[in-house]
């Protein structure tokens, strides 16, 4: 008969094994349409984990932000530095952008996240006024990217006066099987 023990070990690690990375920018002027997004790569598969966006504005502003996913690329950029949270994993092979002029969106798949987010002004804390979305910590999936074309979109709704967005996009990245 087997013996088992209270104190047995999980031989999995707490956090995943896949290559993580993240990447962000902070004071983008903000814009009406696409203002980030992050791109597949072709090879791997990207899955995103956590898009968070906030922001500050000249008067406290409601701004409708969507999460979109897309199956062709949003034209031009300015690429995010991608940064690996473990340094042995490498370089990005996703690529995170950010707009400051409307890009020509991709073709759209759907909405798949959408939240009205209090744009506050300079001198208000902005933390309250954080959207986060965290994804694939349950039994569910994330949003998936299998090439360089399919992307995951941070879309504004409108213009706001003075505003500037802060924006935070995680993902891990794998070879696919088979």
């Amino acid at each position: 008969m087997p013996r088992f023990t209270n104190f047995a070990t999980n031989n999995s690690p707490v956090d995943g094994s896949n290559p993580t990375y993240s990447a962000s920018v902070s004071g983008l002027v903000g814009l009406a349409g696409d203002v980030a997004i992050i791109n597949g790569a072709a090879g791997k598969v990207v899955r995103v984990t956590r898009v968070e966006f906030s922001g500050t504005a000249t008067a406290v502003t409601p701004v409708v932000v969507t999460l979109v996913m897309r199956s062709t690329a949003d034209t031009a950029g300015t690429a995010m530095t991608a940064v690996p949270h473990d340094a042995r994993d490498g370089a990005a092979s996703a690529v995170a952008q950010s707009y400051t002029a409307a890009p020509t969106p991709g073709t759209t798949i759907g909405t798949i996240r959408t939240a009205t987010v209090v744009v506050a002004t300079v001198g208000t804390p902005t933390e309250a006024y954080t959207q986060t979305w965290d994804f694939g910590n349950g039994p569910k999936k994330c949003p998936v990217l299998y090439n360089a074309a399919q992307g995951l979109a941070v879309n504004v709704g409108a213009t706001v006066a003075g505003a500037l967005y802060d924006i935070d996009i995680e993902w891990t990245e794998e070879i696919p099987n088979g």
